[in-house]
């Protein structure tokens, strides 16, 4: 298929979420290419971009014009012309987005694996050679498919071995309904089903589940696993076995590689690990002398001290301990394979603004590449304002208004003094040799991986072989600069898509626009800072980036979203500026010689500020004033000391000027006002009081002066404590058995000194069997081991104390002849409201 030009800016799409849902999965290859209607170039001329390539069956069909077609009260809603038409036919509403992006949203989700044709009406939005009057074009539908993945077998409990679970990851190559997934799959186990719960994310890709409450017995048992398409509605299906070992059957599960940032190796174990043992020795690999260890669970992490290739051995012994402490029988060797890093590259640091320095130098790391393809955008200094209506600095969208393609190069990184392209390396790009940078503009770097820039030796015998979506562009003069370099090309798959070789380093499917990076750099030394205040004024610094010293003299713009001129200023010795503004800004433009700075000014673009302590006043009519009280509760019946201060920095008020306070309580009702015409330097004290009975809540103290109002809220509470001092007492050291009207002083204080009045009091005694003896004889026993001894607790008082807090307990104790000799009397009570 010829690679024209203008076909690449239709690649693209407007939104991103026409293609975000597609952003990982696309077609099964079928080993020939799907034949593409070649279209009339001179579309490009009305057409900007439009949905192609392979998307999800979730997508929407975007098509965005190249000028604007319909009115802004036309734009959000639906229009009844018929613009769209599919084959085969599909249902759907068609909406404008904006003037120019038009939007057609299907009922139902597309067929997967269909392959569509798009009839769009072209000529009904304006006028156009009969020959372009309809655009018609293809796109295909990514065809379902699944893979199944287990992760680990482990218990609830670590020190609970029977009760285990299973844990694991279905993905599907397309969004899929979390319903419909949880009908595919089932669990058995003894031929019994077993409960499988489910959490759904990856934009509906990715499905892990648990497999509930596996039992783990004295005998090894198996879980049968069965996977159905059906739901999905495709004819793929699985099943798989997994091995519960016995409980008496400690051994190594599985093994297996992490190739992640830092490579490690996993083992599993069928029982959850000791944390405390030292594995030095009890786990080796040939040729490894230093590893370190991760205990968590059944698994143990290894992580050797450099970044390994090849194949290894891998030696568990005999003696590794269980949680319980218990030994494993039987040791075991295991063939690890350390593959190499699969080809990437990735930018270092964040951020967009690189200062001057011996060049401009972007840093960037690579691995498993000896090549990198540079292709670089330029946002024009004049298109800046413009870029930022719908950009941040790092902002990706609708750059072929702004800005256009200055550069496209291949960057060898054989020659960089670098021996070992296998592993991660620092590279720099110097911008400033690459380009004639100006300090105004703002630059997009993408860095391109293609499958023939990989160092890895993949024996496909089509090394040399490109992709559809890895084909050369070509960048010539002219119509060549309407290239796809502004779509979304990052969501693009080819008609060879395999989403099963989607991992491959060695399969066309790996290099994707996934792969490649971008980043928006703006050389600049100027720093800045604006915060804007309530009165209309934005107050600006701008410092230097290197030094961090205020800049003077730098000529400062604010640009309402419009892109027109609302203020102007320029900074003092001290790099502050104050630029007043009745529109709210949008953009901050600060120019020093060639050096230019941009700032975005919108409340959501604003730094946060949760970590600091903004609070804080709002000046209400050039007045400041707050209330404060002796103390920050208060009873009723109280008398309230509230103050009130004003500051009136203008002198606007005169001094007489009445100031009038009012109380209210939570009901809103005013329950005092007062007026003062007269303070002591900005103070005015007010002295009210509340009812013994007013009610407890929020009251609320409000000043009016000036036009302006301040509030305080004021708390009346009946404040009780909650401990009493309770003092019973008899008056006597020993009570005797026979003694009629035993009489007691009931004395109930609260902590504080007041009395508890009017409190409800219960008291009782208990007789227990006490040691019987005597001073005189102490080596003799006087017990009667015959005889036992039992007692209930009898009520001896219940009643309330009075005004003084003061009671009378009267009791009697009756004589007893079971009682094997001296009794302890226990008494025990409560008081409460």
């Amino acid at each position: 298929m010829k690679n024209l030009p203008w076909k690449k800016i239709s690649i693209g799409v407007i939104g991103v979420g026409v293609f975000a849902v597609a952003l990982f999965y696309g077609i099964t290859s079928t080993g020939t290419r799907e034949p593409q209607t070649a279209l009339n170039p001179a579309f490009a001329e009305y057409i900007s971009s439009y949905t192609s390539g392979v998307i999800s069956s979730t997508a929407t069909i975007r098509i965005m014009l190249a000028e604007d077609a319909v009115t802004d009260d036309v734009v959000g809603s639906e229009t009844s012309a018929k613009l769209f038409s599919l084959s085969p036919a599909v249902k759907g509403k068609t909406v404008w987005l904006d003037k120019r992006t038009v939007e057609f949203t299907p009922e139902s989700r597309l067929a997967s694996g269909q392959r569509y044709e798009v009839n769009f009406n072209l000529s009904k939005l304006m006028e156009v050679p009969s020959s372009l009057s309809n655009f018609i074009y293809s796109f295909q539908v990514i065809p379902q498919h699944y893979e199944l993945t287990i992760d680990n077998i482990k218990p609830y409990v670590k020190t609970e071995l029977v009760r285990q679970k299973i844990e694991g990851v279905l993905f599907t190559s397309d969004f899929a309904d979390g319903d419909v997934v949880e009908k595919m799959l089932q669990a058995n186990q003894d031929d019994k089903q077993l409960t499988v719960s489910w959490s759904h994310a990856g934009e509906g890709k990715q499905h892990a589940f648990i497999i509930e409450e596996v039992s783990r017995k004295e005998t090894a048992s198996k879980v049968s696993i069965s996977i159905a398409g059906e739901p999905l509605g495709i004819s793929q299906s699985s099943s798989q076995e997994i091995e519960i070992p016995a409980l008496s059957d400690f051994k190594v599960m599985n093994v297996r590689v992490d190739q992640g940032t830092t490579q490690h190796v996993v083992v599993q174990f069928s029982d959850p690990l000791s944390e405390k043992q030292n594995l030095q020795g009890l786990i080796r690999s040939e040729g490894l002398s230093s590893l370190d260890f991760e205990v968590r669970d059944n698994e143990v992490k290894i992580y050797p001290a450099v970044r390994q290739t090849g194949s290894k051995t891998l030696t568990v012994e005999a003696g590794v301990r269980n949680v319980l402490d218990y030994r494993m029988k039987e040791g075991g060797t295991f063939d690890v394979l350390f593959e190499e890093v699969k080809p990437a590259v990735r930018f270092v640091g964040k951020g967009t603004i690189l200062p001057s320095s011996d060049g401009l130098i972007l840093p960037f790391e690579a691995v498993n590449l000896k090549a990198v393809e540079v292709q670089v955008v330029k946002i024009f200094e004049r298109n800046i304002v413009q870029f930022l209506q719908v950009n941040n600095y790092e902002g990706n969208s609708e750059l072929r208004r702004v800005g256009k393609p200055v550069l496209k190069k291949m960057i060898s990184l054989e020659n960089s003094g670098v021996t070992d392209l296998g592993k991660w390396n620092r590279f720099t790009l110097d911008l400033a040799t690459l380009i004639n940078t100006e300090p105004g503009a703002i630059y997009q770097i993408r860095l391109n991986v293609k499958k023939s820039h990989t160092t890895l030796a993949c024996n496909e015998g089509d090394e040399d072989s490109e992709s559809a979506f890895e084909q050369t562009e070509d960048w010539s003069e002219g119509e060549g600069e309407s290239s796809y370099w502004d779509s979304y090309d990052d969501y693009y798959y080819g008609y060879d898509y395999d989403w099963r070789e989607r991992d491959n380093p060695c399969h066309s499917s790996y290099y994707t626009g996934q792969r490649n990076i971008k980043r928006n750099v703006i050389a600049s030394d100027l720093g800045l800072i604006a915060k804007r205040g309530a009165d209309g004024n934005t107050t600006i610094f701008v410092t230097d980036l290197k030094t961090t010293q205020p800049q003077s003299g730098v000529t400062l713009e604010l640009y309402n979203y419009q892109q027109q001129i609302i203020g102007t200023a320029s900074t003092g010795s001290d790099g502050k500026a104050i630029i007043q503004s009745d529109e709210i800004p949008f953009a901050l433009v600060a120019k020093s010689g060639a050096q230019r700075g941009y700032l975005k000014l919108p409340d959501g673009e604003s730094l946060s500020l949760s970590s600091f302590d903004v609070g804080g006043e709002r000046v209400n009519k050039g007045l400041k004033g707050m209330i404060y009280g002796e103390r920050g509760v208060w009873r009723p019946g109280d008398s309230l000391f509230l103050t009130f201060v004003l500051e009136d920095k203008m002198k606007r008020l005169p001094a007489t000027h009445p100031v009038v306070f009012e109380l209210q309580n939570p009901q809103g009702q005013v329950t005092s006002r007062l007026v003062r015409s007269a303070g002591e330097n900005g103070f005015y004290k007010f002295a009210t009081v509340t009812a013994d009975d007013a009610p407890t809540g929020n009251w609320t103290a409000r000043v009016k002066v000036g036009g302006a109002e301040f509030s305080q809220l004021v708390k009346i509470e009946t404040v009780k404590p909650n401990r009493l001092k309770i003092n019973l007492d008899f008056g006597v050291d020993k009570i005797k058995a026979g003694t009629n009207n035993i009489s007691g002083d009931l004395k109930v204080n609260w902590l504080h000194g007041a009395p508890g009045k009017n409190l409800m009091a219960e008291f009782e005694v208990l007789l227990t069997k006490a040691e019987t003896k005597f001073s005189r004889y102490p080596d003799y026993v006087f017990e009667d081991p015959s005889k036992e001894f039992y007692s209930e607790a009898q009520t001896i008082f219940s009643g309330y104390t009075d005004a003084e807090g003061n009671a009378r307990v009267n009791f009697s104790l009756e004589p007893t002849t079971t009682s094997p000799g001296a009794l302890n009397a226990i008494v025990r009570g409560k008081v409460f409201e």
